[in-house]
């Protein structure tokens, strides 16, 4: 039996809910205790983060609860992909959290969630599941710093389609594996990359409790920074302590990384004349030379 080509077949996802909070939840409604609900932004709300999206801007938790999803039967077959953008941006345990309520069914389903600091930049996000019928999408967020962004999403989009996680750590129950190393906010990164002076965490918390080699400036909050970015005209670290005691230079004598002050004659020697001892920097040479 011979076979033929009569055509292709090209399967598009369908949109059945979207919503970009210009001026309205869009048939979501906000749900919390004492009037503490989502409020929603324009670009003139918030500077840093201009834009229109829907956010916890104080210490409080709160729902947003979204209509029911429109139905067809073949949504049972190809199953339903959410997509938005979120934003964490504060150093605090801020949890987003999406929930799902199915027909007949008391309980919520918790299919997507995150905790902690993701840094200053928006991220996408995506979660599926089968298409039953009678489902409401429920986003859920909390605060835990006063006015301040904590929690923010934006450009919700459902379609009749399968998609993977996004964030793979969003997983409720989610663990990293035993040769990585857990970020504060549930990231993944490699073992190696603790206390390197970069940050591979987006909260930063791989370079926690670090100690600093002799060479670096150590941050009192915590980090280590190279010698060439203290007194650089750049807050480096959290408490800016390493733009402190830079107006009295050194002039003629050589400055240590802590910002002490010797004499040259006492640079590039065994013993350590500075505090910190940074008396022998990569000009010496070797850190015995004499």
């Amino acid at each position: 039996m011979s076979e033929r080509v009569l055509g292709h077949l090209h399967l598009r996802a369908v949109v059945i809910k979207e919503c970009y909070f210009k001026s309205e939840y869009c048939g979501w409604t906000s749900l919390g205790d004492n009037e503490e609900n989502w409020k929603l932004s324009n670009n003139k709300t918030l500077v840093k983060f201009p834009g229109h999206f829907a956010y916890i801007g104080d210490s409080f938790k709160a729902k947003l609860e979204g209509p029911l999803l429109p139905w067809k039967p073949f949504h049972q077959s190809v199953g339903l992909c959410l997509r938005f953008n979120y934003l964490m941006p504060t150093q605090s345990k801020s949890t987003l959290k999406i929930f799902l309520r199915e027909p007949n069914r008391e309980e919520l389903v918790l299919v997507w969630q995150l905790v902690g600091n993701h840094g200053e930049k928006w991220s996408a996000a995506q979660v599926a599941w089968s298409g039953a019928k009678g489902i409401q999408v429920i986003f859920e967020g909390q605060g835990f710093v006063d006015k301040k962004i904590n929690v923010a999403i934006d450009d919700v989009i459902i379609t009749t389609e399968n998609c993977p996680l996004r964030p793979y750590f969003a997983e409720p129950g989610f663990k990293c594996s035993d040769d990585k190393f857990t970020c504060n906010n549930g990231e993944c990164v490699k073992k190696n990359l603790l206390c390197d002076s970069d940050f591979a965490c987006k909260d930063g918390s791989d370079e926690d409790n670090c100690e600093c080699p002799s060479s670096m400036f150590n941050c009192k909050e915590g980090g280590c920074l190279l010698a060439t970015s203290v007194c650089d005209g750049t807050n480096d670290c959290s408490n800016e302590d390493d733009e402190k005691n830079c107006r009295n230079r050194c002039s003629s004598r050589y400055q240590c990384v802590d910002g002490s002050c010797i004499s040259w004659s006492k640079t590039c020697t065994q013993t350590a004349f500075c505090r910190d001892g940074t008396n022998t920097p990569s000009v010496c040479g070797s850190a015995n030379a004499i």
